[in-house]
């Protein structure tokens, strides 16, 4: 069952999708740990992309990262 998501996942979702082209999973259910307690974080969005050439992204700084295929965030 999907959590309501919070804010900055919502613009991450949307710029993966409608800028990028990434298909996106967000209700992806995580098995705590028991044994350390609760854990403090689990996976918010799957992306996979259907284009197998890696995506460039460029910052004004002229800093530049390339994207995989698959990514968890």
């Amino acid at each position: 069952m999907p959590v309501p998501l919070n804010a900055f996942v919502d613009v991450a979702k949307v710029w993966f999708t409608e800028v990028l082209g990434y298909l996106i999973n967000d209700s992806v259910p995580v098995k705590p740990n028991y044994a350390k307690g609760a854990t403090p974080s689990d996976i918010d969005l799957i992306c996979k992309n259907p284009d197998k050439n890696l995506k460039k992204i460029s910052f004004s700084d002229g800093r530049s990262i390339s994207l995989k295929q698959n990514l968890l965030v």
